[in-house]
């Protein structure tokens, strides 16, 4: 039986390469269920997926994943959430922004949400994100075409 996992991280790589345009390396760290990818040597990514049906998606986010998505950020100046919102589309959301969202008892968790063809928007701790996201890692594709 293929992992639930595997099935939204393969959508999410399957979207980055179909837009690449150019060679792409993809790497991950050696794990039974890894989350975090790194593009071309550079850009660190690290995954989340929702398999909730309907909107908002709900991610939540344990100690270890705050962690691990802190050291991500310091190993990698580029760096990436990637949350993939069942079949609805996926968000790149930078990490400066994520770790400014996380409330000073460290915990996270991150509610998205999107009216039918509009841009998503995040809520998490300290309140809703200063940004809307496009669904198609268009921030991400963007810095591999200008690489």
């Amino acid at each position: 039986m293929i992992p639930e996992y595997h099935l939204y991280h393969g959508a999410f790589l399957a979207c980055l390469i179909s837009g690449a345009g150019k060679k792409l390396t993809i790497s991950s760290p050696e794990s039974s269920r890894p989350a975090e990818y790194v593009l071309n040597e550079k850009i660190g990514l690290y995954v989340k997926h929702a398999t909730q049906r309907l909107r908002p998606w709900h991610f939540g986010f344990t100690p270890d994943n705050i962690q691990n998505i802190r050291s991500l950020r310091l190993r990698f100046s580029t760096s990436f959430l990637v949350l993939v919102c069942r079949q609805d589309g996926l968000i790149a959301v930078d990490l400066n922004l994520v770790i400014a969202n996380i409330s000073p008892a460290a915990a996270l968790w991150i509610r998205a949400n999107r009216e039918k063809r509009k841009l998503y928007r995040l809520h998490g701790p300290m309140g809703e994100f200063p940004m809307k996201f496009d669904s198609n890692l268009l921030a991400i594709k963007s810095l591999l075409e200008a690489a």
